[in-house]
């Protein structure tokens, strides 16, 4: 049986979607290997609902300010040294997906990314899986017996039982300097919920003139429906949206219960990040938007007749 080793960077108080992935990729991953966890922390500690993660025994690393990706690899390769752990996993978004590659590479591992399956192989092997071509396409990869993964939420939103780590140790690493100062963004102001966090999205494209007539459209919609806003790379790059709204292969990815999209077009580099939406309702005035081929639900008409309209009645 090997050993696998869930990387958490402690954001917040408490694990968000990610880091339970995290915790079901392990418990699909039990019966081949028992389970460590590091815990990166700064601003805030490895406590409460981090510490049950299901982990048989846990590290923590306290910084004393925010790491850039290569000192976060000093500390994983540490941690990799400590637990003897053959499996490394990353459970968390921003730098630890950098510094999990560079610690992949520094220990000879190989990396497979955006993990969306578990399988037993016929041989009784450990197999998993990954999308390809914008997630046209699932690969199946035999794991090697040492290798490093990222891991996909939405193919792992299922909660799982977990238990409180009995086993802490606190790491020490000396850790390189940097000329990298690392800074957190504030907390924004903002009560919409996060984009990988939200229930519901409501998602405008091209069509929307500017950031006034977004926000007045589809970000009120989305407080209409308790959710969040987002927005396809073409309503960013031309300044309508902001760039952390970005939805798509080169954006967020994102599994929502309900998503409006809303004069989007659904290329299929939009397509790659709402692949995991569950419902799927499209507004369009062109008939042959390809994103009606993937709507569960879908209204040919001008947005700015049908939004208002919505908006009057929720309201």
């Amino acid at each position: 049986m090997g050993s696998l080793l869930l990387i958490f960077d402690v954001l917040t108080d408490a694990p968000d979607a990610q880091a339970l992935a995290g915790v079901t990729f392990a418990a699909q991953l039990q019966q081949f290997a028992t389970v460590n966890a590091l815990y990166i922390c700064h601003s805030y500690q490895a406590s409460g609902a981090w510490l049950r993660m299901g982990a048989d025994a846990a590290l923590i690393y306290n910084a004393d300010a925010p790491l850039c990706a290569h000192q976060m690899e000093a500390v994983i390769t540490a941690a990799v040294a400590a637990t003897g752990a053959d499996w490394i996993a990353a459970c968390s978004p921003g730098t630890l997906q950098d510094a999990i590659a560079r610690a992949a590479a520094v220990m000879s591992m190989p990396l497979i990314r955006d993990v969306c399956g578990v399988a037993v192989g016929n041989a009784g092997e450990l197999t998993v899986e990954r999308r390809i071509y914008s997630g046209e396409f699932i690969a199946t990869l035999q794991v090697p017996p040492r290798c490093a993964f990222t891991i996909h939420p939405p193919a792992f939103s299922q909660s799982v039982e977990t238990q409180l780590t009995a086993n802490i140790t606190e790491l020490s690493v000396a850790v390189p300097s940097s000329r990298v100062t690392v800074e957190r963004p504030a907390q924004s102001a903002d009560k919409r919920p996060a984009l990988s966090q939200a229930k519901v999205v409501v998602a405008g494209g091209n069509p929307l003139k500017d950031a006034a007539t977004f926000e007045s459209l589809i970000g009120t919609l989305a407080d209409c429906l308790g959710g969040a806003a987002g927005a396809t790379r073409a309503a960013v790059d031309a300044g309508v949206a902001s760039a952390e709204l970005q939805i798509g292969q080169t954006g967020s990815r994102i599994a929502p219960q309900l998503y409006i999209a809303a004069g989007v077009s659904g290329s299929i580099q939009h397509m790659a990040g709402i692949r995991d939406a569950q419902t799927i309702i499209a507004i369009n005035t062109d008939a042959q938007a390809p994103i009606f081929k993937h709507a569960d639900f879908g209204i040919c008409a001008d947005l700015y007749r049908i939004l208002p309209e919505l908006i009057a009645k929720l309201k």
